[in-house]
């Protein structure tokens, strides 16, 4: 073989046993690898559910702490209009009670004038 020819093979054959090498580096950082990427998989997984978690419980906090807030509004202005009827409606029926009170008394001592009088 001429020379050059044997430089050119050994050169090939270094960069084919550099690149063994690295494939061989590689195939031990590998599980170093695969460590690091479930670590942080895992990691952030259970970041992003604990935070989903908060997240939905608090969004349920307060739908419910609302849905309350206006039950209790609504069952609280409920019974106040509830109470200002019948307040109102009894004031009327006691009006109209010493009303036609007040007018039957009236006629009566009218007519008791008129006919003692006469």
């Amino acid at each position: 073989m001429a020379p050059d020819t044997k430089v050119l093979l050994l050169l090939i054959l270094q960069l084919l046993l550099l690149l063994l090498l690295l494939l061989l580096l590689l195939l031990l950082l590998l599980p170093y690898y695969y460590y690091y990427y479930y670590y942080y998989y895992y990691y952030y997984h259970y970041y992003f559910s604990y935070y989903y978690f908060y997240y939905y419980y608090y969004y349920y906090y307060y739908y419910y702490y609302y849905y309350y807030y206006y039950y209790y509004y609504y069952y609280y202005y409920y019974y106040y209009y509830y109470y200002y009827y019948y307040y109102y409606y009894y004031y009327y029926y006691y009006y109209y009670y010493y009303y036609y009170y007040f007018y039957y008394y009236y006629y009566y001592y009218y007519y008791y004038f008129m006919v003692t009088h006469n």
